[in-house]
């Protein structure tokens, strides 16, 4: 088989090679605990700390205190929402949460639910965004979290968040952004957003996997998911994942100094291979917001009608190309994703969908290639199936 291409950066990004190096060299150093007084402790707390400060300078947080660390990004989220609404002192609490945001956020509310906490589903519209005026009408004096994605991770729907979190100075409710899907793709800057939690996930943007990032706002309570003891810390990963945290400043600087360059490259390669298909490809339907701004630069979600996206994507797959279908934060469960169904896809076309998700690594030529193949096979497969 000849060399492989892999276009499934929307569920996970392979490391960069300097990611991958100061991983090696972590690992080379041995392990210790940050918290130990000895040599290797220290030198333990050091990688550590240097990759909360990173964190904190990626986001715009005030204080490398502001970035908790978790095991994964799922943990971040639930710490960030559970944890949240379970230390609100308020005798009745009410939450917000948009119809699209992350399955892991969706059941977490659930467990809410159970609790007594009332949820709501904030709509969006036909291209997966919310609407501010729809939420400033839902928001309640008991109110206590509203959650947005700051983009989606299906559709790379870039959501209003600015606006959102004006509507809510005029109120109590907090503001919890899950930027996992957008963080070094776009712009992510606590104070501009607005938010007072925000998550990402390194895995999604070339840095290592067994992290997840959560910035907290100064002086706001969270009640921890992981009892552990006395002097435990919030997320609390014991032993710290240290070639995790080296991998990741190695991730954020390569994104302070190449991020502009990267994004503009694969905005080129996206918008190249969206251009081929609606000339050459019939009963295309893209699902989520036009190519530009509204949308994530590296994210196509697409469905042809009367093929199978898992078809396609098998078939490609034989072709040496890796692409996704469904949705990206479930893998191998097949069906109608959540998402689209919240925009009003058809349920017909909605479980037809393919997912690209380009990366730094994308290659001209290998998207050439790849478009190429992608648009034979669909001739192809409407030819054995008409």
């Amino acid at each position: 088989m000849g060399e492989r291409v892999y276009l499934d950066h929307l569920t996970v990004a392979p490391i960069l090679p300097e990611v991958a190096r100061a991983m090696c060299d972590s690992l080379g150093q041995g392990t210790a605990s940050a918290g130990s007084l000895h040599r290797e402790g220290l030198r333990a707390r050091k990688i550590w700390e240097a990759a909360r400060e990173k964190a904190a300078r990626f986001v715009g947080a005030r204080s490398p205190e502001d970035i908790v660390f978790t095991p994964s990004p799922n943990e971040a989220l639930n710490l960030a929402l559970l944890g949240s609404v379970r230390a609100s002192e308020q005798p009745r609490r009410h939450i917000i949460l948009s119809a699209t945001e992350h399955p892991c956020l969706r059941s977490a509310s659930l467990q809410l639910a159970a609790e007594g906490v009332e949820v709501s589903t904030l709509p969006v519209n036909r291209t997966g965004i919310v609407d501010p005026s729809i939420l400033s009408g839902m928001v309640k004096p008991e109110t206590v979290l509203v959650a947005i994605h700051h983009a989606n991770h299906d559709t790379g729907a870039i959501q209003p968040i600015a606006a959102i979190s004006s509507i809510l100075d005029r109120h109590t409710a907090i503001l919890l952004v899950d930027a996992t899907a957008s963080n070094g793709w776009t712009a992510v800057d606590v104070d501009q957003l607005g938010a007072t939690l925000l998550v990402l996930n390194p895995a999604k943007f070339h840095g290592p996997t067994g992290l997840g990032i959560l910035y907290r706002r100064r002086g706001l309570a969270l009640r921890n998911l992981v009892h552990t003891g006395d002097s435990q810390a919030l997320g609390d990963i014991f032993p710290e994942n240290l070639p995790a945290a080296a991998g990741l400043s190695a991730a954020l600087e390569a994104w302070e100094n190449q991020g502009e360059i990267w994004r503009a490259r694969v905005r080129t390669l996206q918008e190249g291979i969206w251009n081929r298909l609606s000339q050459d490809v019939e009963g295309l339907h893209l699902h989520g917001p036009p190519l530009g701004t509204l949308r994530l630069p590296h994210n196509l979600n697409f469905s042809v009608e009367q093929l199978e996206g898992e078809g396609l994507a098998l078939a490609l797959d034989l072709k040496g190309y890796a692409v996704g279908s469904g949705a990206a934060c479930i893998g191998r469960k097949q069906g109608m994703p959540h998402n689209l169904a919240a925009m009003g896809v058809l349920r017909d076309l909605g479980k037809r969908n393919l997912l690209v998700g380009l990366g730094v690594d994308s290659q001209q030529e290998q998207i050439d290639a790849f478009t190429d193949i992608l648009i034979t096979t669909i001739q192809r497969q409407r030819t054995l199936f008409s």
